[in-house]
């Protein structure tokens, strides 16, 4: 798409990212299609990827792949609140959660200072989760700034930028209580998708009129494994009170189950650290 096939041979050419083709396959229709996904279970998250440490501008940083949802959080602070009247003994948090134009099919183009009502509101609820998370008692007069940007939104996103954002707080040595995590999953009637990719949310969805014959839900929770407290719950749709129950202890059964990755990962960044910091004695 990016390339043809004299500059692929070129190697003062630029040719693309992997997976772009020839413009010219495109006229002669012998465009290759997309590389086949494995299938996903019902019951399972999809693949997950973690990396910290990503931006050196950064006090903390952290990048989530969650199947094909990609998304980067960055931290910063604490820092003193310039001019600030009030004295608070506990600090303040500010959170941002961003969507890239690209990120998502479907997305409105607006201005790059305007955030989508969407985002306000995921931005309310990330909030919430971190600020039950944080040791803001330890930090006063002070403000964390944490930032989430969406690379690729392919569903559960919302629970894949709860995970980011705690890593990303942990990786800049911010004081918590826990890690947290998140974890979401739909329902239309009795079928249940754990980790449900934008397509899964999107039929599930169209269930979600009080009209319709079928119900259909979208959970999404935040979770402290160590200390088994929600510290975020967001539900849209049709339920009984009988299924809140199973499917919430079903998300927590799936918290604690990466939990080892997330804690693995936060290892290696401290490993990485503390050679660096040896090699610069």
């Amino acid at each position: 798409m990016f390339s043809s096939s004299t500059s692929r041979n070129d190697p003062r050419r630029f040719t693309g990212p992997d997976g772009a083709y020839s413009y010219h396959d495109i006229l002669t229709g012998s465009t290759p299609g997309p590389t086949p996904q494995p299938p996903k279970s019902s019951m399972n998250i999809r693949p997950l990827f973690l990396k910290t440490g990503l931006l050196s501008n950064a006090q903390g940083s952290a990048y989530v792949e969650q199947g094909q949802t990609k998304l980067l959080c960055s931290v910063f602070g604490p820092r003193e609140i310039p001019r600030r009247s009030d004295f608070s003994l506990k600090g303040v948090l500010s959170v941002e959660f961003r969507s890239a134009p690209f990120a998502h099919p479907r997305h409105r183009i607006s201005s790059a200072f305007e955030a989508q009502p969407t985002e306000k509101e995921l931005s309310l609820v990330l909030e919430g989760a971190l600020q039950a998370a944080v040791c803001l008692h330890l930090y006063p007069k002070s403000q964390i700034d944490v930032y989430v940007r969406v690379l690729e939104d392919d569903g559960s996103v919302l629970a894949a930028a709860i995970t980011a954002a705690g890593l990303a707080l942990a990786n800049a040595s911010i004081q918590m209580f826990d890690l947290v995590l998140g974890a979401s999953l739909c329902r239309k009637n009795d079928l249940i998708l754990v980790d449900p990719t934008l397509n899964e949310e999107l039929g599930a969805s169209e269930g979600c009129d009080l009209d319709s014959e079928g119900h259909a839900s979208l959970l999404t929770i935040g979770y402290q494994p160590s200390l088994d407290q929600l510290v975020a719950y967001q539900h849209e749709g049709i339920i009984t009170v009988d299924q809140i129950d199973q499917d919430v202890e079903l998300l927590m059964k799936k918290c604690k189950g990466f939990l080892p990755n997330v804690q693995c990962c936060l290892l290696e960044s401290l490993k990485i650290q503390t050679k660096s910091h040896r090699q610069h004695e």
